[in-house]
């Protein structure tokens, strides 16, 4: 049964892939993002743990199976959802003006570059911990404001042609890529990645080239699988480091190997976050504990109320006393998720809702297509929620729902301000149908 389910999320996603990848906008939607995620970083997790069912078969040996039907069930949910008619809601439409916007873009500078200065001065004492509290939070917080400089300033740059936009968008950019390539962190590197593209195609139907967009893809996941080796040798003196990352972490055969080995893999990073998601929903279906989507509240409260303003005691009673699918997993299995790993976002819904998460999913893919639809429009408001949302939409089958919350969150807090101070009067006007451009439209760079 395993093996039946896997093929035919891999056949089914790859449909999707494939028809989406016809379309050069079709690689910044909602289904695409999503299935590279279920493919490339889920799916090969899922493999592995077909081809060695003792890593799970301790616990429960139908795990997988229903894992696998979960993922199918709720994969072709979201996909159906996002190609159903789109629905006649508007997003708030206005003008802006461009002298606001701007001030606005360098406001976000100025608060990123405070975070940044501030957390760079704290002590070994403080940053060296796996799990950060405290001012340590404080300072990434307002230093994680710049990524939002990215996405605005490509639009601004090219809707104004001010040139004085270029200095806060090169600042911001090589911040990220020296997060990414002298901290190795997965995450940004698909944000920027995705923003980049997205804000050229929004601006001025800019391509960029397949085979560039192929050719990214390919390092991205060899750097997310290997992503452990990466980390270790980037932050040894090791004058040699570099020739050992290109041989030992942008391997394509080593990479692949790792999930298809029939001997075993040494390391858990083969499979741990798949597996997380397999005893979730296995444990969660035997015990039939939902939270029935209170985990979201208190995601939202963890994340967004500051405790060190309002109280820890105060924050502590506004989260809701429900088993999350993590608890849940540790009391019936005695499994605890490793400290670095993610609990898919499939097993997450089916914690809250079980098996009619479908409907969730399905709802939200119809959402996600209603912004992707009026983004195009020229809707700033629609393109600001697709940005927030974009970066999620690759990391959701593995990273969890919460990083919804954490998208949709942060945007809200730091831009709302500047769009409500900038606005000038609404627009009425959708002409989605007109100014939508035919897919082979757009200038292409090599």
């Amino acid at each position: 049964m395993a093996s039946t389910l896997l093929f035919l999320i891999f056949l089914v996603g790859g449909c999707v892939f494939l028809r989406a990848f016809k379309a050069y906008d079709g690689v910044l939607q909602f289904p695409f993002l999503m299935t590279c995620d279920l493919l490339f970083f889920l799916g090969p997790q899922l493999y592995y743990l077909s081809l060695h069912p003792e890593v799970y078969g301790m616990h429960d040996p139908g795990a997988l199976s229903l894992y696998l039907g979960v993922t199918l069930l709720f994969y072709v949910a979201a996909v159906a959802g996002y190609h159903s008619p789109v629905q006649s809601f508007k997003i708030p439409n206005f003008s802006f003006n461009e002298n606001k916007m701007i001030v606005g873009l360098y406001g976000l500078i100025l608060i990123s570059i405070y975070g940044k200065v501030k957390l760079a001065g704290l002590s070994e004492e403080l940053t060296s911990s796996t799990q950060w509290t405290g001012l340590p939070v404080r300072y990434l917080f307002f230093s994680s404001v710049g990524t939002l400089c990215i996405p605005l300033g490509i639009i601004l740059f090219f809707k104004y042609r001010r040139k004085i936009i270029l200095p806060a968008l090169g600042m911001e950019v090589m911040s990220a890529l020296s997060v990414i390539i002298f901290g190795g962190r997965r995450s940004p590197a698909a944000f920027l990645a995705i923003m980049v593209l997205t804000g050229l195609w929004f601006a001025r139907r800019i391509k960029i080239s397949r085979m560039a967009i192929i050719g990214g893809g390919i390092v991205f996941f060899m750097f997310v699988m290997n992503v452990g080796t990466y980390r270790h040798l980037v932050n040894t003196d090791d004058p040699e480091k570099w020739s050992k990352i290109t041989s030992e972490v942008f391997d394509i055969k080593k990479t692949i190997s790792k999930f298809t080995e029939k001997e075993g893999s040494k390391s858990s990073s083969s499979y741990v976050d798949g597996l997380n998601g397999v005893l979730a929903v296995s444990a969660i279906n035997e015990t039939m504990k939902f939270d029935y989507g209170v985990v979201l509240w208190n995601q939202l409260i963890g994340r967004w109320v500051p405790g060190q303003l309002i109280g820890r005691s105060f924050k502590q009673s506004l989260i809701l006393e429900i088993n999350s699918c993590k608890q849940t997993l540790s009391d019936h299995y005695g499994y605890k998720l490793k400290a670095g790993t993610c609990m898919p976002g499939y097993a997450e819904i089916f914690g809250s809702f079980g098996f009619l998460g479908f409907i969730f999913m399905y709802f939200a893919g119809r959402i996600t297509r209603l912004v992707w639809e009026q983004s195009l429009a020229g809707n700033l408001i629609a393109q600001v929620c697709h940005f927030a949302l974009a970066p999620m939409y690759l990391r959701f089958g593995g990273g969890g729902i919460w990083l919804l919350i954490t998208g949709l969150g942060f945007w809200a807090i730091f831009l709302t301000p500047i769009l409500w101070w900038a606005k000038e009067k609404r627009l009425d006007h959708y002409p989605l149908q007109e100014t939508e451009p035919p897919s082979t439209s757009g200038q292409t760079v090599n």
